[in-house]
C-alpha cells in the first residue's frame, strides 16, 4: 500500500490530535497519523511538494520518498502525482499548497476512471476553528471517496438516461448494487437481450432504498429521473411477447438506436403473425410441414415466407384470401407489406452508410429514421390496440 501526501511549508510548531474513525493519533502531520492507522512502511510514503517543501520540512521528510513539483505550474503538479498512484493508494490532501491539493484530487479521479483501484482519499479537518500554525488543534479525517462515488454515480445516472450505457468501474459498497444492475442491463440491453425484469426489480427497490436516506437528499433530482426511465423499462415488459417487443422498438428508438429498433420492431411484427395464426395452421416448406408447437422462430420464418409469396403472387397454392383463412389479421395483405418493408429495411441497415460524403451520410441516417418511425406508428396502432 503507498501514501501518497502533498505538503506545504508550514512549518509543525505543534503536535495535532487526529482522529481516524474510532482512533486517534498524536502527529505533527496528518500524513503521520495515516501512516500509522494503515501501518504503512516509510520506503512506500510519497510526499508531493515545492522545493520551498523540501527545504522547510526536511527533518520531518527525509526517509521518504520526495517529489518535487512547480506550484505555478498546474500541468506540472497533476502530471507527476498521476504518476506516482498505484493501484491501493491512499492519497493525504490536508497540508498543502492548494494547486498541490487540488492537482492530486483530479489525479485521483483521473486515476480511477483509466481502471486504477485507488483505495482511498482524505481530508483532515480542523476542529472548533482552532489556528494550527498557532496551537495544538484537533483534526477529523473526511474521506472524499464517498463525495468521488456520489459524483460518479450521478455521471453514471445521466449516462444510461441518455443512452443506456454504463462504464465498468469498481464501486463503493453503497453503490455496487445500482451499478451493477446497471451494469448488467446496459449489457443486455446491448444486444436486444430483454430478460431483465431482475434487474428491473433491484434497481426500483435500491432506488426507493436511497431516496428514504437523508444523507443523499442531493441525489433525490437524479434519483428520481432514473426512477421515471426505469418505470419506462418496467412497462414495456408486457406478458405479451409482440407487445414487449415493440414497445421496446420504441424505446431504441428514442434512444436513437436505430438498427436495435428496426430488429425490434421485424421481430415484434412476426411474433404478432404467430399469435394470430390458427393453432391447426401447418405451414409446408418443401417436404417439410412446421405447426405452431414447433420451433417458433421456424414456424414464424415460414409464415413470412408464405406471407410474402401470396403477395407477391408467386405462390402456386397460396393465396391472401387462403391465408386470411387462418390468419386473423385483418387486411392481411397490407400487414404484409409492411412487414416485407420493415424486413428490406433491416437487410438493407449493415450497408446503408457506406460510402458517401457527410451530407449524404446525414441525409441516408435521417430517411433511415424516418421510415422506421413510420413502419414503428404503423405497427403500434395494430399490435398496441385494445
Amino acid at each position: 500500500m503507498k501514501l501518497i501526501a502533498t505538503l506545504g511549508t508550514t512549518k509543525a510548531n505543534h503536535t495535532h490530535i487526529y482522529y481516524l474513525g474510532n482512533q486517534e493519533y498524536s502527529e505533527v502531520f496528518s500524513f503521520f497519523a495515516l501512516k500509522k492507522h494503515f501501518n504503512i512502511n516509510d520506503k512506500d510514503v510519497i510526499i508531493i511538494g515545492t522545493s520551498a517543501t523540501k527545504k522547510w520540512q526536511d527533518e520531518f521528510i527525509k526517509n521518504f520518498e520526495f517529489i518535487e513539483v512547480d506550484a505555478d505550474n498546474f500541468e506540472d503538479v497533476f502530471a507527476k502525482t498521476l504518476r506516482s498512484i498505484e493501484n491501493n493508494s491512499i492519497v493525504d490532501l490536508t497540508q498543502s499548497f492548494k494547486s498541490l491539493g487540488f492537482g492530486a484530487l483530479l489525479s485521483y479521479s483521473f486515476s480511477k476512471s483509466i481502471g486504477k483501484k485507488v483505495k482511498d482519499i482524505y481530508y483532515a479537518q480542523v476542529q472548533d476553528n482552532c489556528n494550527p500554525s498557532g496551537s495544538e488543534c484537533k483534526f477529523v479525517f473526511q474521506s472524499l471517496k464517498k463525495y468521488e462515488d456520489i459524483v460518479e454515480l450521478v455521471r453514471e445516472i445521466n449516462l444510461f438516461i441518455d443512452s443506456w450505457y454504463v462504464l465498468s468501474q469498481e464501486k463503493d459498497e453503497e453503490f455496487k448494487v445500482i451499478h451493477n444492475n446497471l451494469l448488467e442491463m446496459s449489457q443486455m440491453l446491448s444486444v436486444n437481450d430483454l430478460d431483465i425484469e431482475d434487474n428491473v426489480k433491484n434497481l426500483k427497490n435500491e432506488i426507493e432504498r436511497l431516496l428514504n436516506k437523508k444523507e443523499y437528499a442531493y441525489l433525490y433530482e437524479h434519483l428520481k429521473k432514473l426512477q421515471e426511465e426505469i418505470l419506462k423499462i418496467d412497462n414495456a415488459l408486457d406478458i405479451f411477447e409482440y407487445k414487449k417487443l415493440i414497445k421496446f422498438s420504441r424505446l431504441y428508438l428514442e434512444k436513437n438506436f436505430l438498427l436495435q429498433s428496426l430488429t425490434m420492431l421485424f421481430e415484434a411484427a412476426s411474433a404478432y403473425l404467430e399469435f394470430k395464426t390458427k393453432d391447426d395452421f401447418e405451414c409446408r416448406k418443401g417436404e417439410y410441414k412446421i405447426t405452431k408447437g414447433d420451433n417458433k422462430y421456424k414456424f414464424r420464418n415460414c409464415l413470412k415466407s408464405k406471407l410474402s409469396c401470396a403477395i407477391h403472387s408467386k405462390c402456386k397454392y397460396e393465396s391472401i384470401k387462403e391465408l386470411s383463412r387462418f390468419i386473423e389479421i385483418s387486411n392481411l395483405n397490407n400487414f404484409g407489406k409492411h412487414l416485407i418493408r420493415v424486413d428490406h429495411l433491416r437487410n438493407d441497415s449493415a450497408h446503408a452508410f457506406i460510402n458517401g460524403k457527410k451530407e449524404e451520410f446525414e441525409n441516408k441516417k435521417s430517411k433511415f429514421k424516418e421510415d422506421i418511425e413510420k413502419e414503428l406508428k404503423y405497427f403500434e396502432e395494430i399490435l398496441l390496440r385494445k
